[in-house]
């Protein structure tokens, strides 16, 4: 279960206090104070989603944070149904160049990673079986290269394969989507493959290529009619790549390798995404756009729609620093958890991993409303 806060973060303080002392020193924005607020009754919850990212390289000998996430899925879809609990992992789910084809050289040894967060949806007979997705990132395309869209796909093929209906890659394919999937009576879930815009390689693009949007114009527009469509109920955006992070691709350095600069929000392909989707959601303003890609833990507002969310510490971590609408952020292995409440209510809970026993404990919460910040 999931561990209150408890008097263990008041001895974090003198650490906390530290570390803002040295963020000041070099120059970076410490993350705003913590907020908490009550949980929603089980009675009142309609659905729960799990936001974990960037958990493409488990601990193999036993993952303290996917056995939590297991122990804590297998719980909500105990309390709400298996058709109400989800958990979505965010991209990167099998680093560090994606899963080469089944019979290749290296197959077995990466598809162990992919199993071990497959594990999280295994209900023992009886039990109410959870739902599942899997995003691609970039590291699932091969990190860039010429592989990534046939790496893509096998991945797909295995999820499918272990998954069945109930756990699966979206978009399929190397499709850029959007796809979407009902969660509960108040939740649209979103998905989309960021990657597709940024990959430089072969990658699915029309004419003729099975996707039902396969051109950036195409895209948006479907991405603004499946926004437009939810109707009463709260749209979910998930994709691997954020809109705004204090992580280090929000903030690029100068010495990031030549590779790796299409992943950085501001280069120009990076940028050209950017505007294009922001540009819709603005228009049509989902509640949260969630994503992975920096290795922390972070709530932010807008622009132009009510919030985002980063959660890409799965498996790795690295710095995060406050942007001027940055709501939380923290470096911490953990993930986030969005609960809906039958009446429309929406509070994303931070979860993050208290040491190696395998707890994951709430260390803050924010009510989501409609309007933007609370």
């Amino acid at each position: 279960m999931v561990r209150p806060p408890a008097a263990r973060l008041k001895k974090g303080l003198l650490p906390a206090l530290l570390l803002a002392l040295v963020a000041a020193e070099l120059g970076a924005s410490p993350c705003p104070p913590i907020a908490r607020i009550p949980p929603i009754a089980d009675a009142e919850l309609d659905a729960t989603v799990f936001l974990a990212g960037d958990a493409g390289a488990p601990d193999l000998r036993g993952d303290p944070l996917l056995e939590a996430l297991g122990r804590e899925l297998l719980a909500r879809a105990e309390l709400l149904g298996g058709e109400r609990a989800w958990a979505v992992f965010l991209g990167d789910n099998v680093y560090p160049r994606g899963l080469p084809p089944a019979g290749r050289s290296g197959h077995l040894r990466q598809r162990v990673k992919l199993d071990a967060q497959l594990s999280v949806f295994r209900a023992a007979p009886g039990q109410q079986a959870p739902r599942g997705l899997f995003l691609p990132g970039n590291h699932d395309w091969d990190r860039g290269g010429r592989r990534g869209w046939a790496r893509v796909r096998e991945q797909g093929t295995h999820l499918a394969s272990r998954g069945g209906e109930r756990v699966k890659m979206l978009p399929a394919g190397g499709c850029p989507g959007p796809a979407v999937e009902e969660v509960g009576s108040r939740l649209l879930l979103v998905a989309l493959d960021t990657q597709w815009w940024l990959h430089p390689h072969d990658k699915p693009r029309d004419p003729g290529s099975g996707c039902p949007a396969d051109s950036e114009p195409e895209v948006v527009a479907a991405l603004a009619a499946a926004l437009g469509g939810a109707g009463e109920r709260h749209a979910l955006v998930v994709a691997h790549h954020p809109l705004a992070s204090g992580g280090p691709h929000g903030q690029p350095r100068a010495a990031r390798r030549r590779s790796d600069r299409a992943q950085d929000l501001t280069s120009p392909p990076y940028s050209r995404m950017r505007e294009a989707l922001a540009g819709t959601l603005a228009r049509h303003p989902p509640l949260l756009v969630a994503a992975g890609h920096d290795h922390g833990l972070q709530l932010l507002a807008g622009p132009g729609f009510p919030y985002q969310a980063v959660s890409g510490s799965g498996s790795k971590l690295s710095r995060v620093t406050a942007l001027p609408e940055t709501i939380f952020c923290m470096k911490a292995h953990g993930l986030l958890r969005l609960d809906l409440a039958r009446d429309g209510r929406a509070r994303l809970a931070v979860l993050a991993l208290a040491g190696r026993g395998g707890l994951l404990e709430e260390v803050a919460s924010y009510e989501l409303a409609p309007g933007g910040r609370r």
